[in-house]
């Protein structure tokens, strides 16, 4: 395929299959459809290809002197000129990179969002959040604790032992722990350490400022590193796989599907903050409020001392201030009706 950045794509598997006329005269017209500079040159190296009876790929490629071998992507492509090496600036990268933790190289290139405990939130009303984080097995100490504004720890564990040999039961401060142990580490170690060299040289390099096509091909290969990663990490820690071992609360546990893992994350709420109080309001649930919660509860709070004695404190409508009243004032039975006076007021009695 040929279009304006140059390039035409043929799968390295090919390498000494014979290219069939098909294949030539599809070559043909992609370079007749491009804006190359020197495509005349190039169809009449292909035509001086075609007047012989079998055409191997090798010798096609070797017709074409500016074809790119992308080892990494198993293609070959043909690019407009670039003075930046690439390849040089990867291996350089790679060789720097390789001398830090692994932990620390996943944890910065590659992190893991968190995750919900989701049936929990349905029956509660409240959203825990588990912060997941990369971890070598050979660091796994009782000393570990969640960012501050998660409710528990979820850790991905990598190393060279058959199984960790201690897992805590809960975290520092008392949050709750799940582990996933793999026991492999040099394949995950050299997938990250594609994607951090070619995101590193993207960031890092000034040459890439005015190197559109330098530019465009660590773009590309960025892309194909994360996807090879991806992949590798659903492998490898995805629910019933056999390489993983899950640990809840100090124990060996099983997990077999994705449905059992987050019953897992449910269970463990259910019991580390089961003398919370119920809010069924995701607005006020959360640990920083955001702007519409922040405006609500400056009303509510102006209602309750100024109109204690209406009927919903006097607010109308259906705003978010209404909703945190009806949810936490008015469902648990903070403000009530006097039967015999008709007038409302606040109680603490149940």
């Amino acid at each position: 395929m040929v279009g304006k950045a140059g390039f035409f794509q043929v799968p390295v598997t090919a390498a000494y299959e014979p290219v069939n006329d098909t294949l030539a005269r599809g070559l043909h017209n992609a370079l007749a459809a491009s804006e190359l500079p020197n495509k005349d040159e190039l169809i009449a190296r292909l035509e001086s290809l075609r007047e012989q009876k079998v055409i191997d790929s090798q010798k096609l490629f070797a017709a074409f002197k500016d074809t790119y071998h992308r080892e990494y992507a198993g293609e070959y492509r043909l690019w407009e000129g670039s003075d930046f090496d690439v390849y040089g600036a990867l291996r350089e990268r790679k060789m720097k990179l390789s001398i830090g933790s692994l932990d620390a190289l996943l944890q910065e290139y590659l992190p893991l969002s968190p995750v919900i405990a989701s049936r929990y939130a349905h029956k509660t009303g409240t959203i825990r959040r588990f912060e997941r984080r990369w971890l070598d097995v050979e660091l796994l100490t009782g000393d570990l604790a969640p960012k501050k504004g998660f409710d528990g720890l979820f850790l991905y564990c990598f190393g060279t032992l058959k199984e960790p040999s201690f897992v805590p039961e809960v975290c520092r401060d008392g949050r709750p722990l799940l582990v996933a142990y793999v026991p492999s580490r040099s394949t995950l170690h050299e997938l990250a350490l594609e994607v951090a060299a070619a995101r590193s040289v993207l960031e890092e390099s000034p040459e890439l400022v005015h190197d559109s096509v330098a530019r465009k091909e660590v773009k590309f290969r960025i892309k194909v590193a994360e996807q090879q990663f991806r992949e590798h990490f659903a492998r490898l820690y995805s629910p019933g796989s056999e390489d993983v071992l899950w640990y809840s609360e100090g124990r060996r546990i099983e997990i077999h599907n994705a449905r059992e893992l987050s019953a897992t994350l449910s269970e463990l709420c259910d019991r580390y903050y089961c003398k919370c109080p119920r809010i069924g309001n995701e607005m006020i649930s959360y640990d920083h409020l955001s702007s519409a919660a922040a405006r609500a509860r400056r009303e509510l709070v102006e209602a309750m001392v100024t109109r204690a004695g209406e009927e919903r404190l006097g607010l109308r409508g259906f705003g978010p201030e209404v909703a945190v009243y009806r949810s936490l004032l008015l469902a648990e039975g903070l403000h009530v009706k006097d039967e015999e006076t008709g007038c409302w007021h606040f109680s603490l009695e149940q």
